[in-house]
């Protein structure tokens, strides 16, 4: 299954994280925006273009076949017509003669010391991004939750060095969010430097490999809960076999199939039913589990 991430800067520094799920064999495809899911498709397999905003920003991420595999790319459409492209435009054409002038006026400058920055703007990117590739990724535990009407303080801690570090933050306005509500004992990756473990991050959307399997009981439970005339191995087993097709996002739709749109318009009895009500999905469970 293929599994990408990007993360979308806009004007006023928020950062977006947008996701994509894309089932090798039956070509099942999820984006997401914020752990908020955005579409949804089925036997996605050939070229293809997904368009949704971001705030007021149009956003494509481009599927492109060559030969047997898949690319995958996220664009911003600055050329569409859109209120904001139409904003951007009048900009850039207040600002083009000013533009012109400045550079035209530096030039002489820009000649003599254009070649040093240039290399010296190489070198410093070309540390940054060795620093940025080489950070070590491991494992967070969440030891204690503290939620309150305005906040969600997570306690976690990680290991490095043989010592343990221990830090809590305020998780309600994270990007990243965890795929089932949170429990004391969840594990999550976490990259940092070893040179200071103070400066980490925390990926709440990346559960190791320990923690899925403990989604799958959580939502398994659920289902059985809800399903008491199913199998605890059939329910396993279906969980599994979506899984497979549509990445780790299936437990937050099995998890909450019971809420209603209102409630939670990403995950709720509707995105289970086009889940579940899918042909493919019906017959891979039906081979596979019962």
């Amino acid at each position: 299954m293929a599994h990408c991430t990007w993360t979308y800067v806009a004007d006023n520094g928020q950062q977006h994280k947008i996701g994509l799920f894309h089932g090798n064999r039956n070509g099942h495809l999820m984006i997401y925006v914020n752990m908020k899911v955005a579409v949804i498709d089925f036997q996605v397999t050939q070229s293809k273009v997904y368009s949704f905003f971001i705030e007021d920003e149009f956003c494509e991420i481009h599927l492109e076949r060559k030969g047997d595999k898949m690319f995958y790319t996220f664009e911003i459409n600055k050329t569409i017509d859109t209120p904001r492209n139409r904003i951007r435009k009048k900009t850039q054409n207040k600002y083009l003669k000013q533009t012109a002038l400045f550079f035209g006026a530096m030039l002489a400058i820009a000649v003599l010391i254009g070649i040093g920055l240039d290399r010296f703007k190489r070198k410093q990117e070309q540390k940054l991004y060795t620093a940025q590739t080489t950070l070590p990724v491991i494992t967070a535990q969440i030891k204690e939750i503290e939620p309150t009407a305005a906040s969600m303080t997570i306690h976690y801690s990680f290991v490095s060095n043989g010592k343990e570090h221990d830090f809590a933050v305020d998780i309600s306005a994270f990007n990243s969010q965890p795929f089932l509500p949170l429990e004391a004992g969840d594990e999550f990756q976490l990259q940092y430097n070893p040179r200071s473990p103070y400066q980490h991050e925390l990926f709440l959307n990346q559960p190791t490999a320990k923690q899925l399997n403990q989604y799958l009981v959580r939502a398994a439970e659920k289902h059985l809960t809800l399903h008491p005339e199913y199998s605890p191995e059939g329910t396993i087993c279906e969980l599994k076999t979506v899984f497979e097709e549509a990445g780790p996002i299936v437990f937050s739709i099995y998890f909450h199939q019971d809420e209603e749109a209102e409630g939670n318009p990403d995950f709720n009895s509707d995105t289970y039913s086009q889940l579940v009500q899918n042909p493919d999905i019906k017959r891979l469970i039906q081979e596979n589990c019962y």
